[in-house]
């Protein structure tokens, strides 16, 4: 199997500890939006899965061993559904205190709200229009896969300066600006809050592997045909959805340039027909 990407030269104790000690806030508007909803839990349910924090909370849960369900569920709302109306409400508000104790207050997230929405979205019409792999698990991918990213800007001020600058430079991983920096990276912190969340395997090692390039080259059969799908359908959500831009403040897609041929040959996808699915993918989602 291949080697997983640089892990960490931080300790797994200290990583733990500062797993524990994320929270990350809601979206402020999402706050107000539940409440004018009511009780109506299939709104408040659409609403949550807007959000990172809060689709978190309900996964966490109803995959806990309290239920004990035999597979782990990776629909926001069919998790909504399942914990009922009294048990979203106490996790919403459960996800409001933990978040009091964040360090967010001069922090801005706009951008990774943004993007964990545009790429789940994305995501989820690309298996759509494609007609392979699961909607639910594409969204849920493209809403997380970058939570690490959160971590890192609580605890770094000079941040967004880092991963700017790594989104900036060719022909390397976005990963080893921040390995350098802070001896870990948001990919190795996303997997570590993924799995605290109990997502499946197959997401925590997209999350994990989203900008390994020995990964994305699709050369080795090391991972089920279901989990390099969806990895691939995350990397062509991500390009679409202009990370790269928004994040990276970069009118150029490095990664892609670099990745995109073992993407797209494993979908067995030419470049100008992924050109037209991304058209109709924006068109579709309304996109710029």
């Amino acid at each position: 199997m291949n080697a997983a990407p640089h892990q960490s030269n931080v300790n797994e104790a200290e990583l733990n500890k500062l797993i524990r000690s994320y929270n990350i806030p809601p979206q402020p508007h999402i706050l107000v939006d539940i409440q004018d909803a009511g009780d109506n839990l299939n709104a408040i349910a659409k609403i949550i899965s807007q959000d990172v924090a809060l689709s978190s909370g309900l996964l966490q849960t109803i995959n806990s061993s309290y239920y004990g369900l035999a597979n782990n569920i990776t629909s926001i709302h069919q998790a909504a559904m399942l914990l009922g109306l009294n048990a979203v409400k106490n996790i919403v508000n459960c996800q409001l205190l933990r978040a009091q104790a964040g360090n967010y207050e001069n922090k801005d997230l706009s951008d990774f709200w943004q993007t964990a929405n545009d790429v789940a979205n994305t995501a989820s019409t690309l298996v759509h229009t494609l007609g392979f792999g699961s909607t639910d698990e594409a969204y849920t991918l493209g809403l997380f896969h970058n939570c690490g990213i959160a971590i890192l800007m609580d605890k770094h001020d000079d941040y967004p300066a880092t991963i700017q600058s790594a989104y900036n430079a060719c022909g390397t991983r976005i990963t080893d600006a921040e390995n350098q920096h802070y001896s870990t990276n948001h990919a190795v912190l996303g997997y570590m809050v993924s799995r605290a969340w109990k997502l499946p395997e197959n997401l925590r090692i997209a999350i994990r592997d989203h900008h390994n390039f020995d990964r994305l080259s699709f050369k080795q059969n090391d991972y089920s045909t279901e989990a390099d799908t969806m990895l691939a359908i995350l990397k062509m959500a991500e390009h679409i959805s202009h990370v790269h831009a928004v994040i990276g403040k970069d009118n150029e897609d490095n990664e892609w340039q670099t990745i995109k041929t073992g993407v797209l040959d494993f979908l067995g996808i030419s470049e100008p027909d992924f050109e037209d699915i991304s058209d109709a993918v924006i068109e579709k989602l309304n996109m710029y």
